[in-house]
């Protein structure tokens, strides 16, 4: 109801606030035609000029299968998270601004994956993974889930584009704690069925099963 007013007025630089303080929760909760509205809805500079709406609009990107464009707001948003921190506007008590890096590499790594260049997806992925814990310090447990269940599902994404398929289900099979904590049900439904596509690939029917009914 928020942003519709502030959609109306319009009051964009209050709406960006919003999007940015609400846009995850959303996305997780699988209402992905909301969030991409709420980022459509603003203007284009707005969506540019702000590090955390340039990830949100790429990781819908990423759910619509439009991998290419994602690659061209990746420097964009990099870059104009460098000139945030050089001026000193960075507000560092934002979680969402204090992800943005790691934001940036996870999403590389599916442009990677999608060019074919596995290998140095995979790589990008292991070094993520130690910076992960450094934000539960911080930001607490939610943050730090958010982080895992992002990491292990495009590490299991990506072994599966290496047709490693058992590391591939060794990762998906990490993501379902991490999710229903952070409350990331899109990611859960995901790596579900990828993980008992990968359980039928092996021949192995009933933990297919299995997996299916435990998360029903």
């Amino acid at each position: 109801d928020a942003l519709r007013h502030a959609f109306a007025i319009p009051d964009y630089p209050y709406a960006s606030r919003l999007v940015v303080d609400n846009w995850r929760q959303i996305y997780h909760q699988g209402r992905l035609n909301t969030a991409v509205q709420w980022l459509d809805s603003l203007p284009p500079d707005f969506v540019r000029q702000s590090p955390p709406l340039g990830v949100a609009y790429c990781w819908t990107l990423f759910a619509r299968g439009d991998y290419d464009r994602i690659e061209i707001y990746l420097d964009e948003i990099a870059r104009t998270f460098e000139q945030m921190v050089a001026a000193g506007k960075l507000p560092k008590e934002h979680p969402e601004y204090n992800i943005v890096l790691q934001q940036v590499i996870l999403l590389r790594t599916v442009v990677m994956r999608h060019h074919g260049d596995v290998a140095n997806a995979l790589k990008e992925i292991e070094q993520l993974l130690p910076t992960i814990e450094e934000l539960r310090q911080t930001f607490g447990p939610v943050v730090a889930d958010m982080g895992y269940t992002a990491c292990y599902s495009q590490m299991g994404y990506t072994y599966v584009a290496a047709n490693d398929l058992e590391r591939a289900a060794d990762y998906l099979s990490r993501v379902s704690p991490h999710a229903r904590r952070c409350g990331n049900i899109l990611a859960l439904a995901h790596t579900t069925i990828e993980l008992a596509r990968i359980s039928l690939l092996l021949g192995r029917l009933e933990q297919a099963e299995t997996i299916c009914r435990d998360e029903l």
